[in-house]
């Protein structure tokens, strides 16, 4: 599945296009009931998202930040650590802002750092109640470095169609 996952964000494609195929393929191969990447914008200090599995009228209003909140959820983000919802209400409730509502489920989080500077966060929701396993940590973890990727490619695309 990782291999699938990097040729997707390797894979030239409209603005943006290769984050919502890519999470496609993630669906496709692994049970989560909702798989997102949201972005931080630091024009406006928003974080905000740029593709997700669930329905377009499910999606989430970026999120308006302080700086201190700003600069502390992308100190979060730059780690590149994988926590679960119930370890970030432990250690770092800040970042529990960025995720959708309602969490029933057990969420992972993942901090996205791109090459060229783009930040941001991969989210998936459990597919049932149980906690992630070990195994499907490793898996989340495997995907930050495609993704960080595809978004850094998505916030240049961005850039030039500014200019």
């Amino acid at each position: 599945m990782v291999l699938r996952i990097w040729q997707d964000a390797a894979r030239p494609s409209p603005r943006g296009a290769a984050l919502p195929i890519m999470i496609t393929h993630v669906r496709a191969g692994w049970p989560l009931t909702r798989l997102l990447v949201r972005g931080f914008e630091h024009d406006g200090r928003l974080i905000s998202t740029q593709a997700d599995s669930a329905d377009e009228d499910a999606g989430i209003e970026p999120l308006s930040c302080s700086d201190d909140l700003f600069e502390r959820l992308q100190r979060w983000a730059q780690r590149g650590r994988v926590q679960s919802s119930t370890e970030l209400i432990a250690q770092e409730p800040q970042v529990l802002r960025a995720l959708p509502a309602p969490r029933a489920n057990e969420y992972l989080v993942g901090g996205l750092v791109g090459t060229h500077g783009a930040l941001g966060l991969l989210i998936a929701a459990a597919a049932d109640a149980a906690p992630f396993t070990a195994g499907d940590r490793e898996r989340f973890a495997a995907l930050l470095e495609a993704f960080a990727a595809a978004l850094d490619t998505h916030a240049r695309m961005r850039e030039l169609a500014v200019l």
